[in-house]
């Protein structure tokens, strides 16, 4: 993690919607933002929250494997990121989120929102996704 202050936007990427958390100025709290549909234009709407909310720091989770390697999804996760860093002017930081799906599943499991509702409210999995994904990082 970066010494320097301001916020840090947290982005959980997916084919189908992007989840999204941002810190405070100080980067000690996480809180989710609405999820994303990952559709043209994408792009443009995340470099106009970085502008409104004077993003300074961008992490995108990235799936890695057992091994090490990277997943499935990497290729379209550095795609997305070189094309955020060209609309921001921001170098955005990957970081593993091997376990922030999982983690945030297990949450809703256990505040009772059952697998059901959770499959009508996977935005929500992909928020707390990010949440947990950002609070990792400014934790560390």
């Amino acid at each position: 993690m970066s010494a320097e202050a301001g916020r840090v936007l947290a982005i959980d990427y997916g084919k189908k919607r992007v989840g999204l958390a941002i810190s405070d100025e100080l980067r000690i709290t996480a809180n989710g933002l609405p999820t994303m549909d990952n559709k043209p234009g994408l792009v443009r709407s995340l470099a106009k929250i970085v502008a409104e909310r004077e993003v300074r720091h961008i992490i995108i989770g990235m799936p890695y494997l057992a091994s090490g390697d990277e997943g499935n999804l990497a290729a379209d996760i550095r795609a997305f990121g070189d094309a955020l860093e060209k609309h921001t002017g921001l170098q955005v930081e990957y970081v593993d989120e091997s376990r922030s799906s999982i983690e945030a599943a297990d949450t809703l499991r256990e505040i009772g929102v059952g697998k059901n509702k959770r499959n009508k409210k996977r935005g929500k999995v992909d928020e707390l996704s990010a949440v947990i994904l950002l609070q990792e990082y400014i934790r560390d």
